[in-house]
């Protein structure tokens, strides 16, 4: 019997110190591993353009052959047959009321229902202020206003009265946009819209638009924008990125490039 209780003992202390020692090792997350999605999983085109994530969950993605759903298992996608009239499309953003936005190449901007069973066109059609069905960028600001960036055609703002209001470069007008071509469009947390351009970057003060020192940054051609939940705007550029912190300063990236090698985007 004694024996019996010293090999219990002896086999419950080397549990024990198995538990001790593997404990940590399972704790310890699983890396995500990366997977790359292609036309093969169901994406309508291998060129993604733009993101955006809607209230129920849904992944909307803008691509170069549709807007693709994704719900975690399978893609939905609309075309031109479904309603958009283009299959290009540039830009996708969730506003505040669940609406989609849709920017596309050669419809202007679409306007999707929360219940997803209503389009409602901006274009040059419907709309005269409008000089570009070319949509490269959108953003909504706190107020309600939906803004948007063309090709050529300048930026527009759709207050929440449905009122269109057009920006362009203005000849010795410092406050104006920086260029009529707008590809990029980002809402920082405290609702201020950032706009950059091949031109260079701008910030919507409520009145006008107050351009960025060229200095600032290492090139004025930009080419992506983030924001932060900080209030931080990472901006790339040709010639590499910058940050601007809430404080309004900015700063080069905690990162060096290879000589030659350029950002692209950022998330």
């Amino acid at each position: 019997m004694r024996r019996q209780s010293v090999a219990y003992l002896r086999a419950a202390t080397l549990l024990l110190i198995l538990l001790c020692v593997l404990a940590p090792v399972a704790a310890q997350p699983v890396p995500p591993t990366p997977r790359q999605v292609t036309v093969f999983d169901g994406l309508p085109s291998n060129t993604v353009n733009r993101m955006a994530e809607d209230r129920y969950g849904y992944l909307w993605i803008a691509t170069n052959d549709g807007l693709a759903r994704y719900d975690g298992r399978n893609y939905r996608v609309w075309r031109s047959e479904d309603g958009l009239r283009d299959n290009r499309i540039w830009t996708v953003l969730v506003d505040a009321q669940n609406e989609l936005w849709i920017g596309t190449e050669n419809a202007g901007v679409v306007r999707m229902s929360a219940d997803r069973r209503q389009l409602r066109f901006y274009d040059r059609s419907s709309q005269p202020l409008m000089a570009s069905n070319t949509v490269w960028s959108v953003a909504s600001t706190p107020d309600g206003s939906i803004w948007f960036g063309t090709y050529g055609g300048g930026l527009y703002r759709l207050d929440d009265k449905d009122r269109l209001q057009r920006f362009l470069p203005e000849e010795d007008n410092p406050r104006s946009v920086p260029a009529a071509s707008i590809p990029f469009l980002a809402t920082l947390p405290d609702g201020t819209l950032w706009v950059g351009t091949k031109h260079g970057l701008a910030r919507w003060t409520g009145t006008d638009f107050e351009r960025i020192d060229a200095n600032a940054l290492p090139s004025q051609l930009v080419i992506g924008m983030t924001a932060e939940p900080d209030g931080s705007l990472w901006i790339s550029t040709v010639a590499g990125a910058a940050v601007r912190r809430p404080d309004a300063h900015f700063e080069a990236p905690p990162w060096q490039l290879p000589a030659g090698d350029g950002v692209l985007g950022m998330m």
